[in-house]
C-alpha cells in the first residue's frame, strides 16, 4: 500500500495531462515539482523526495535520456489498491478492528475457534520466549505450542492438581520436550492468574483456563508494564518445582 505522501503525488500526477501524450510519459521536472512539498532538504527542490518516494520504491521509471518518467505496472497496481482501500474505508459505517490490535478482547460463549486462534497467533509471533501460566494446563496446549519457532524458549507454569487432572499431560510433555529441549514445565500453587507473555513485548491475562477458552465466554486483557509481569513470572519460576 502507498504511503499518504506517495498517494498524494500519484493522484496529482494522474490528474495532470501528460506532456508527452503519445508515450504517456511526464517530463521529469514536472514530477519533481510535485514532490517539492515532501523534500527533506528544500535545496534539492523536490529531487530528494522524487528519488525517495517514487524511484527507489520502483513506483516510477526514468527514461534513458533522463528527461521523462512513467508509472511502473507495480506503481499503478499499488495506486489502484490504495484507492480501493480508501473507498472501502469511506463507505464502511463501522470499521472492524482485528483482535490483535485491541487492549481487551471479549470472547463469547461458543467462540472457541476465535479464542484459540487469538492464542495461537500470539504464540506464533514469539521470537525468543513464551511464558505461560495456567494452573490447569491441558495436553492440547502442547499441540498449540508445537508450531512455535524451534529457537523460542518455552516456560510453562502449572499446578500439581492440574497435571493430575489431565493424565495425558505429563507423558505428552516428555515427548514434546524430547523434540523441543528448550521447553520446560514447572509446578507451583502460588498464583491463580492465567497469563501469556510473548517475548518482552506482549502480556495478556485470560479470564478462564486457556484450554477452555470460548466454552463459557471470557475476556482477554492486554497487560501494561510487561517487564513487571515478566519479573513476577520469573520469580515464581525460580522457586517452582520442575515436572
Amino acid at each position: 500500500m502507498l504511503s499518504p505522501q506517495q498517494l498524494d503525488i500519484l493522484r496529482a500526477v494522474l490528474l495532470r495531462e501528460s506532456i508527452n501524450s503519445q508515450s504517456g510519459a511526464w517530463h521529469i521536472d514536472t514530477i519533481i515539482s510535485m514532490c517539492e512539498p515532501y523534500d527533506n532538504e528544500q535545496r534539492a527542490y523536490g529531487r530528494d523526495a522524487f528519488r525517495r518516494l517514487l524511484i527507489e520504491p520502483k513506483l516510477m521509471s526514468i527514461s534513458p535520456d533522463g528527461q521523462w518518467c512513467k508509472l511502473t505496472d507495480y506503481g499503478l497496481a499499488l495506486y489502484q489498491e490504495t484507492e480501493a482501500l480508501q473507498r472501502d474505508w469511506e463507505e464502511a459505517p463501522v470499521i472492524p478492528l482485528d483482535d490483535a490490535e485491541k487492549d481487551q478482547v471479549v470472547i463469547k460463549a461458543g467462540e472457541t475457534f476465535r479464542g484459540k486462534f487469538f492464542v495461537l497467533q500470539r504464540f506464533k509471533r514469539a521470537k525468543s520466549m513464551v511464558r505461560l501460566h495456567d494452573n490447569f494446563c491441558a495436553h492440547e496446549l502442547l499441540a498449540w505450542l508445537y508450531d512455535v519457532q524451534r529457537s523460542v524458549t518455552i516456560h510453562i507454569l502449572t499446578s500439581t492438581r492440574g497435571v493430575k487432572q489431565d493424565q495425558a499431560f505429563e507423558s505428552l510433555y516428555r515427548a514434546f520436550k524430547n523434540e523441543r529441549p528448550s521447553a520446560e514445565v514447572r509446578l507451583t500453587d502460588d498464583v491463580h492468574d492465567r497469563k501469556i507473555i510473548v517475548d518482552d513485548s506482549e502480556a495478556f491475562q485470560v479470564g478462564e483456563s486457556i484450554k477452555d477458552i470460548g466454552r463459557k465466554g471470557t475476556t482477554i486483557i492486554r497487560l501494561k508494564s510487561v517487564s513487571e509481569h515478566i519479573a513476577q513470572f520469573d520469580a515464581i519460576w525460580s522457586e517452582a518445582k520442575p515436572l
